[in-house]
């Protein structure tokens, strides 16, 4: 499958001006090297409160990430930040859990019937993406580029598209695991009981989505790179329901931190998670990290993507929960402990959210209510929770 086959959309959006035409700060005496982030999220369509994702930033993205003059425009700054998005157009089906409302300020643009009415081409691909649509990611970057974002790209896979190509990777997973087994019994075969089989299946189908949909937000940030002039040096990675609550902390500050004083461009292999909800291993709704620590947990390829996915599934047989033995907090955690990675519990001031019957304030779903230290909204009604 061809490296944009997996996309029904795609859409690269550059920043048009304004508090993004900051000059980065170049190495020079007494002059630490720029740091570039790029914000990954992924996750589904009707899941993604992109409004609220930026909407408690005391004086935006860009002072968030630690640039001191934010009210100057053409401030040198020593760091910036990109958003790379990677959403499928999916709801209960591919995912299992509770069916989300879309926020108030979703329009349907990003509905089935909507996304076939304009022919787009892209790297002599062609695309099917409706104007409606681009109009629509085009107020999803607006949203992220007025709050201080450098540069916003945005990839959406059509519900339909997407269910074809997880099918087509989790066969190739599958072989892949099989071959590299060396012996290992998987979790779907014998002498796994049933109820861990099951167990095994449904986590399969949704961390395995999960896990494809940060693949293809890294891989844009790859991407973009080969067209940038710089390289990014830390990577943040958030879900789509995510919501920082005034962080009272700058992305600056926690690079430096963890950066330890080495370059930017080489620091040492460094990941903070969330404090919050680890299931006794690491959360892994929220990771900010040296490039070298994202590396750990994120593909860079699909073929490395298929190998990571096919090394979760054999090494199911040595996890300490073998009644859940493709628990993705375990996993990720053995991942870190075996590169000897560095790694941190921090409370990043932030909450999941999300938008049900028909309200126009969205909740915090009920089993990650004490999740937070900061939660702003009121916990969802029970039975509305989900798997996810």
């Amino acid at each position: 499958m061809g490296r944009l086959a997996a996309f029904a959309i795609l859409a690269t959006l550059q920043p048009s001006g304004g508090l993004h035409q900051q000059a980065l700060v170049t190495e020079g005496p007494g002059r630490e090297p720029p740091r570039a982030v790029a914000w990954l999220i992924s996750g589904q369509v009707s899941r993604f409160i992109y409004k609220d994702a930026t909407k408690f930033f005391d004086r935006g993205i860009r002072a968030w990430s630690g640039c001191s003059d934010y009210d100057k425009q053409h401030a040198e700054c020593p760091i910036f930040l990109d958003v790379h998005i990677a959403l499928a157009n999916t709801t209960v089906t591919g995912f299992r859990g509770a069916e989300y409302q879309l926020p108030a300020y979703e329009d349907g643009a990003f509905q089935e019937p909507a996304i076939a009415a304009h022919i787009a081409l892209q790297d002599k691909e062609t695309l099917r993406v409706s104007a409606r649509t681009q109009q629509h990611v085009a107020l999803i970057k607006d949203e992220f580029t007025r709050s201080g974002a450098r540069e916003v790209r945005v990839s959406i896979v059509s519900g339909d598209q997407f269910d074809k190509d997880v099918k087509v990777l989790r066969e190739e997973i599958l072989a892949k695991a099989k071959a590299t087994s060396n012996g290992a019994i998987g979790p779907f075969e014998e002498p796994w009981t049933k109820k861990v089989k099951e167990q095994s299946s449904f986590r399969f189908e949704t961390n395995g989505n999960m896990m494809y949909l940060r693949h293809l937000a890294y891989s844009s940030a790859v991407e973009a790179e080969k067209s940038l002039p710089y390289k990014y040096t830390h990577v943040l990675y958030t879900r789509e329901d995510n919501v920082f609550a005034h962080p009272p902390y700058t992305l600056l500050q926690l690079a430096r931190d963890m950066d330890n004083g080495a370059d930017p461009s080489a620091p040492p292999r460094s990941v903070l998670v969330d404090d919050h909800c680890g299931w006794n291993f690491y959360s892994d709704k929220l990771y900010f990290a040296s490039r070298q620590g994202i590396d750990i947990l994120f593909s860079r390829t699909r073929a490395e993507h298929v190998s990571q996915m096919a090394q979760w599934i054999n090494m199911a047989w040595t996890a300490t929960n073998n009644k859940d033995p493709l628990m993705t907090e375990e996993y990720f955690k053995r991942l870190l402990d075996g590169a000897h990675a560095n790694v941190t519990k921090f409370d990043f001031s932030r909450f999941e959210a999300k938008y049900v019957h028909g309200s126009s304030v969205p909740c915090i779903p009920f089993t990650y209510w004490r999740c937070t230290s900061v939660p702003m909204f009121d916990a969802c009604d029970k039975r509305s929770s989900g798997s996810r």
